[in-house]
């Protein structure tokens, strides 16, 4: 299946958390086995302790106030440090989409690799290395910027897309430790079945072909907290929207033939 992120970043409506993560028999797989990799637990940490600041100086005298200045120079798009980022400013040059590419569709397109889909980021720069290459005729330039279909990056494109669906060629990383963190939130909130782990763990394992897009889920879930779900039964829900898109992957990966 090929995709382009614009498409998911603006598809209307989501799949609940709930409906993802608690229906186990889901069809329309292709019988694929792509195995499962061994390895250490997925689950990250987003955030760092800051330093401290220094302390004041002593003022010294006042000067003369100066002039007024002008006003203000339109904002500056700082786009974020990655080849993803750079097509972004890349996409923004009068050759290409002929006005800046916000940075809050950028940040949405490329902020989310790294926190839901780690295990595809090398592909996903190969992806942007090739189409850095490519002339800026070629970006489309609709909801979020994009090659157009039959460039050099085709294949680049495909394999993006394979890890995001089914995972990279040598097998997911072991989602224990997601799966665990994920359950540890449904024990606290007393809604998680006691087989919580295992449940997790065969759902990624029996989705097949889109055993990599459940893993998107799996992990982006592990990392939110325990205060933004909520009991539905027997599962807990995200009652906010930070996993959208890999809901969204799921629902693309299996409706595709």
């Amino acid at each position: 299946m090929r995709w382009t992120l614009g498409s998911v970043l603006t598809l209307g409506g989501t799949l609940g958390a709930l409906t993802v993560m608690g229906g186990l028999g889901c069809e329309g797989d292709d019988g694929s086995t792509n195995p499962t990799g061994s390895g250490a637990g997925t689950t990250t940490s987003t955030t760092s302790e800051g330093g401290h600041g220094g302390s004041g100086g002593t003022g010294g005298a006042g000067e003369t106030g100066g002039s007024g200045g002008e006003g203000g120079s339109e904002p500056q798009f700082v786009y974020p440090d990655t080849l993803c980022g750079e097509f972004c400013a890349y996409a923004s040059t009068p050759d290409a989409c002929d006005e800046p590419v916000s940075t809050h569709m950028c940040n949405a397109m490329c902020g989310w690799y790294e926190r839901i889909v780690p295990w595809c980021v090398p592909f996903i720069d190969d992806y942007y290395q090739c189409a850095l290459s490519q002339p800026a005729s070629s970006i489309e330039c609709d909801s979020s910027p994009r090659l157009v279909s039959g460039t050099a990056c085709e294949e680049k494109n495909h394999e993006r897309s394979a890890c995001l669906d089914a995972g990279p060629p040598e097998g997911l990383p072991d989602m224990t430790a997601d799966c665990q963190a994920y359950c540890a939130i449904g024990d606290a909130l007393s809604c998680s079945p006691p087989d919580c782990v295992q449940a997790c763990l065969d759902r990624i394992e029996f989705a097949s072909r889109c055993r990599g897009a459940w893993a998107a889920l799996t992990h982006c879930l592990a990392q939110e907290p325990a205060s933004d779900f909520s009991c539905d039964e027997t599962w807990p829900r995200l009652t906010n929207m930070r996993c959208r898109v890999a809901e969204v992957l799921i629902q693309f990966c299996h409706s595709s033939p």
